[in-house]
C-alpha cells in the first residue's frame, strides 16, 4: 500500500496512521535524508525478527535506530561530552554512529560488543513518524536482491509485496550513503565517509 506524503509538509494524519502500522507489528518503508528505509518498532519482537529474516540481516550485527533528538539518543546509547557537543552542531544529518548500547536497547539488537547504530536523519517525514511512534525506529536501507539501493516507493512496493504493510511515498530519492563513525572506544574510527562531514568527530 502506497501512502503519498509531501516531502516538505507531510500530512500528519497519514503519518500517524503509518505509526500505528509500526506499533501493530507491521513493516513500513519511509524516506530518510539518504535513502528509503524499511523499519519496524524495535519493541515488537516478531516485527524485528521479520525485518531481519526478510533482509537476511545477521542478528550479530548492531541494529540501527532512528532517533528524533539528542534526548532520545542519550536514552539508548552512551555518549561522551565531546561527542554530545559535536552532535549538537551536526545533527540532524546524514550520520550513523556506532555507540555503546544502554540496557534500554531491546535484546537481540546489540551485536557482539553490546553496541547500537544510531541515526538522527534530517527529513521531515521520518522525523514526524518517529514523533508519532514515540520511540526509535529499527531501520535498514531498502535494497533489491542485488543489494542496490531502491530509490522509488513503487519499486519498494513491487519488490516487497505483502511482506511490507505500507510505503510512505514522497517520490524518488537519489540514494546517498551516510557517514559511519565507530564511537565505541575513546578514539573515533571512520568506517565509511559518506554525505556527512566526519571532521567534527575526528578532530
Amino acid at each position: 500500500m502506497l501512502i503519498t506524503v509531501d516531502p516538505e509538509y507531510p500530512n500528519m494524519k497519514r503519518v500517524a496512521n503509518a505509526a500505528r502500522i509500526l506499533r501493530a507489528g507491521g513493516l513500513l518503508a519511509y524516506p530518510t535524508d539518504t535513502t528509503y528505509g524499511i523499519g519496524a518498532d524495535p519493541f515488537q519482537p516478531k516485527a524485528v525478527a521479520l525485518l531481519f529474516n526478510e533482509t537476511s540481516r545477521s542478528p550479530k550485527k548492531p541494529a540501527s535506530l532512528l532517533c528524533a533528538d539528542l534526548k532520545m539518543i542519550g536514552h539508548y546509547a552512551v555518549i561522551s561530552d565531546r561527542i554530545f557537543r559535536a552532535m549538537r552542531r551536526t545533527l540532524p544529518g546524514p550520520y550513523t554512529f556506532i555507540l555503546p548500547a544502554k540496557n534500554t536497547v531491546p535484546r537481540g539488537m546489540h551485536g557482539k560488543r553490546r553496541e547500537v547504530g544510531i541515526r538522527m536523519p534530517e527529513h521531515p517525514i521520518v522525523q514526524a513518524l518517529i514523533a508519532a511512534l514515540g520511540t526509535p525506529i529499527l531501520n535498514l536501507s531498502a535494497r533489491d536482491p542485488e543489494n542496490h539501493y531502491l530509490d522509488d516507493a513503487r519499486e519498494i512496493e513491487a519488490l516487497w509485496g505483502e511482506r511490507i504493510s505500507a510505503v510512505l511515498d514522497c517520490g524518488p530519492i537519489t540514494p546517498q550513503e551516510s557517514t559511519v563513525i565507530d564511537l565505541i572506544e575513546d578514539t573515533p574510527v571512520l568506517l565509511r565517509e559518506g554525505l556527512g562531514d566526519p571532521a567534527p568527530y575526528l578532530s
